[in-house]
C-alpha cells in the first residue's frame, strides 16, 4: 500500500482511528480525507509527521484539544480543513 497517493474515507461512521504508523507505511500519501466520521479525542500525532501530505481533511468529526504547532512542519500542505470539530485553546494558524 506504500504506492497510495490518496485515501478518501468520508461519510463512513468510522471511529478509533490511529495514525501512529501511517507516515511510515504510506510514504507517498498526498491526500487524506476523513471528514464526517465519528473520530474523537485529539488528532493523533502521526498526522503531523506525514511530510508529503498536501490535503488533509478532518472536518465534521469530534476531534478535541489543541491544534499542535507541528502542523507548521507540513511544508507541502495546500489544504487543511478542520472545521466543525471541538478544538480548544489558542489558535496557532
Amino acid at each position: 500500500m506504500s504506492f497510495l497517493k490518496s485515501i478518501d474515507l468520508r461519510y463512513n461512521s468510522l471511529s478509533g482511528f490511529s495514525s501512529q504508523n501511517m507516515y511510515t507505511n504510506l510514504p507517498n500519501l498526498e491526500e487524506l480525507v476523513l471528514a464526517n466520521n465519528l473520530f474523537t479525542g485529539p488528532v493523533p500525532h502521526g498526522f503531523w509527521k506525514m511530510r508529503g501530505i498536501r490535503k488533509l481533511i478532518l472536518a465534521l468529526n469530534h476531534f478535541t484539544g489543541n491544534i499542535p504547532p507541528e502542523v507548521g512542519n507540513l511544508t507541502q500542505m495546500k489544504w487543511l480543513y478542520l472545521e466543525r470539530n471541538m478544538f480548544t485553546g489558542k489558535s496557532i494558524l
